[in-house]
């Protein structure tokens, strides 16, 4: 069946669908966290550490699943990905006790590790240069719009079903999505099927010539992990922000929650459009400034997210959040297509970069408890995400060293197989 093997139809009806599912149940817990921290009668604190774990245990295993994706290949990684994390969906509607949640968040961390990496390492496999960053802003906003709707969609479903079965719900939609990807996915699944629908001959192996690559990898790596202190703000912290500054109940904020997300989609799928217009207009004389705009883009961010943090008016952060999420979609955006552009080893420094923005996801939100519950004020939480900014920021004033061997041949799309 062609359209199996169709790039397009796979990017939107297989991988943004499927990060949409993962978007959905990664920020169910983050929604229903009001009621769940009173059903087991826990603090705040430990709510984020049950929260966060699975984040922690999926960044702990990027790099592994970045070996394993290139090893048994997308189609086996994605559908394993999904049937695994949706077990563990279900599962959580029958937890009783703390020691169950974190067992069945360590799973679902476990079962949603593969799937990002194996995802870019598809769009290398089945994308273009000049078409990276139009494609990765299509599967960021499958991600951003699950976390988008999971604000809204959860608080209905748990008020309507109640928190348990809107748990079950959601894991019972992925087992019959693993399915779906399983049977559909026709596209390369793993580097050397590539070749075959190149006409000039195969180029020999070259090995992966990782002390060159390890700054890139570095800046790349750090650069997200700051990226991602300032994203899980809004996956965590956000909630409970509201809440204690602001004064609303779990069901205002569980609806506020989704705001900052939209902006977040719709800003992925702008800057996707603007860079791949100006990409199309690079010389070589003028290239497209990446190191520039990222910059820009995580500076931006942090500053508008602490002060929103800072500010007194309701509408006056919401604002600002929105702002700082716009420049967590230009830095996302200019990641994952920089990440497309190693020419060997994709996937593992899909990993690398996962593993790094992942623990600071986990760990971040952490910090921002433990940092409000010892001073009970926001102004600190605000310095902190001025930190990371800055650190990130710093790592594209470090030397210039460009991708080594970047790989400027046209992927399979250049075939008609994958037309």
């Amino acid at each position: 069946m062609a359209f199996r093997r169709n790039r397009w139809f796979l990017l939107l009806l297989l991988f943004v669908p499927m990060n949409f599912i993962l978007g959905i149940d990664r920020n169910a817990l983050t929604v229903s966290s009001p009621l769940v921290q009173q059903a087991l009668g826990i603090d705040p604190l430990r709510m984020a550490e049950l929260i966060t774990i699975s984040t922690a245990v999926y960044a702990l295993l990027q790099i592994p699943s970045g070996w394993l994706t290139e090893r048994i290949g997308v189609r086996y990684a994605l559908a394993g990905a999904c049937l695994m994390w949706s077990i563990a969906t279900v599962l959580t509607a029958f937890q009783t006790h703390l020691g169950g949640f974190f067992a069945v968040r360590i799973l679902l961390g476990i079962g949603q590790a593969p799937d990002w990496v194996a995802c870019i390492f598809a769009l290398k496999l089945l994308f273009s240069d000049k078409e990276r960053e139009a494609a990765s802003s299509l599967l960021l906003g499958g991600l951003y719009v699950g976390y988008t709707a999971s604000g809204a969609l959860t608080a209905y479903v748990m008020q309507t079903f109640g928190w348990r079965n809107c748990f079950l719900i959601y894991g019972v939609i992925g087992l019959v999505f693993s399915a779906i990807v399983f049977l559909c996915y026709g596209g390369p699944s793993v580097e050397g099927q590539r070749q075959h629908t190149e006409a000039r001959p195969q180029t020999p192996h070259v090995p992966v010539a990782w002390r060159e690559m390890l700054l890139p990898v570095a800046q790349i790596s750090v650069f997200y992990g700051g990226v991602c202190s300032v994203q899980g703000f809004f996956h965590v912290t956000f909630p409970h922000f509201m809440m204690d500054h602001h004064h609303l109940s779990a069901g205002q904020a569980g609806r506020l929650f989704s705001i900052p997300w939209a902006s977040l989609y719709g800003s992925v799928l702008l800057w996707g459009m603007v860079i791949r217009v100006f990409k199309r207009r690079e010389t070589a004389a003028r290239p497209f400034p990446a190191a520039h705009v990222r910059l820009f883009g995580i500076i931006g961010a942090a500053a508008f997210l602490a002060s929103g943090i800072l500010c007194s008016s309701l509408w006056g952060a919401m604002t600002l959040f929105v702002l700082a999420m716009s420049g967590v979609g230009l830095c996302q955006v200019l990641t994952w297509s920089h990440v497309q552009s190693f020419p060997r080893a994709t996937a593992v420094v899909a990993g690398c970069t996962a593993l790094v923005g992942n623990w600071m996801s986990s760990v971040g939100p952490v910090w921002t408890e433990m940092v409000f519950k010892s001073t009970h004020v926001w102004s600190p939480v605000a310095a902190l995400m001025l930190v990371y900014g800055t650190i990130a920021g710093g790592m594209w004033l470090l030397p210039n060293r460009s991708v080594p061997d970047r790989d400027e041949q046209m992927t399979p799309v250049a075939g008609a197989e994958f037309e």
